[in-house]
């Protein structure tokens, strides 16, 4: 069935397009089709887009441009243009805002938008987040910029470490000490709060009791009850991390008089032993074995005597009880004071 040319339309200031059977060129060697569904128009392959006033679904070619532009009463562009290795003019009326973008592969696209432009590099600009893959585009969005889809964030938050914490060199003492502790730490400062450290001295091991003099400081002091190895430790903790350290101690036996008094006289109970008068001034005595029993006179008191450790009745009467040996020995620890004719006797 043979067809007659299909009509053409001319200009028409007050509508645009009128079909009233003239001419009107088509551009890029298209000829323009009739109106669309809708009311908007269409172009065969290898035409371009034109204007036009109302109607929806825009306008679509192959080769050419893609998608075009779609105007819904008055001329605000959803959508945007797409170009497929092509170029693609087409922009929105005067008033019209582009909403969605535009995406471009491998070609470019050139669209405007009255309230300011957004250049974008690597893709069309997007007030909802268009791409663009190869292309470039130019558009425009009201108020938006992108540019390589590059994202600035703030500088990552400080790492917390855990505390650099030192309990000294190993140390040797005799029984029952003290000897002297001298711990270090350090530390980032994180957490904060606190900000702080605290610092703990603790027994992990050993045969007798360990006594602190200030268990929460660095710098301290460690007595023995026992002969043996030890091992102590300093824990110092920022808050949130705790570090330790270990300081072993050897303790020597060290005498029965060790921790009671110093520099002892040694007292040979062969044939028995006196004191004599003792005069006013402390007195320190060891024997190095058990006693037997023994006595004690002319102390007045706060005058005293101790036998290994325990207070003794100084009453010229011999003493009920003996405390045991300490250390292999006996110790008799005897305090200052005004009666110099005190005395004690062993055996």
């Amino acid at each position: 069935m043979a067809c007659g040319p299909p009509p053409v339309y001319t200009r028409d200031s007050a509508s645009q397009r009128t079909p009233t059977g003239g001419t009107w060129p088509a551009q890029d060697g298209g000829v323009e089709a009739p109106p669309g569904t809708g009311g908007g128009p269409s172009v065969e392959t290898g035409g371009r887009v034109g204007t036009g006033s109302g109607g929806t679904g825009g306008a679509s070619a192959s080769g050419g441009a893609t998608g075009g532009a779609s105007a819904t009463g008055g001329g605000s562009a959803t959508g945007g243009a797409t170009v497929t290795g092509g170029h693609a003019t087409g922009g929105s009326p005067t008033g019209g805002g582009v909403t969605g973008g535009a995406s471009a592969t491998g070609g470019r696209g050139t669209g405007g938008a009255t309230g300011g432009t957004a250049p974008a590099t690597g893709g069309a600009p997007s007030t909802t987040g268009g791409s663009a893959t190869g292309g470039r585009g130019t558009g425009g969005a009201t108020g938006g910029m992108a540019t390589g889809g590059m994202a600035t964030g703030g500088a990552p938050a400080p790492t917390n470490r855990a505390p650099t914490v030192s309990a000294g060199v190993n140390q040797s003492t005799t029984a029952p000490g003290p000897i002297t502790l001298a711990g270090s730490a350090s530390d980032d400062g994180l957490p904060n709060p606190p900000g702080a450290l605290t610092t703990v001295w603790s027994s992990v091991s050993g045969p007798g009791t360990v006594t602190f003099g200030n268990a929460n400081a660095l710098g301290s002091t460690a007595s023995f009850s026992a002969a043996g190895t030890y091992t102590l430790r300093l824990s110092v903790s920022d808050g949130a991390l705790t570090a330790t350290d270990d300081l072993q101690v050897t303790v020597a036996a060290g005498g029965p008089c060790a921790g009671i008094c110093n520099n002892p006289i040694t007292a040979d109970l062969s044939m028995g032993y006196s004191s004599g008068g003792l005069g006013t001034g402390a007195g320190c005595y060891q024997v190095l074995g058990p006693i037997n029993g023994g006595n004690c006179g002319n102390f007045t008191s706060p005058r005293a005597l101790h036998v290994n450790g325990v207070a003794e009745p100084c009453d010229a009467g011999n003493w009920t009880t003996i405390p045991a040996v300490r250390n292999g020995g006996t110790c008799i620890d005897v305090t200052a004071g005004g009666q110099s004719f005190a005395f004690f006797t062993l055996w």
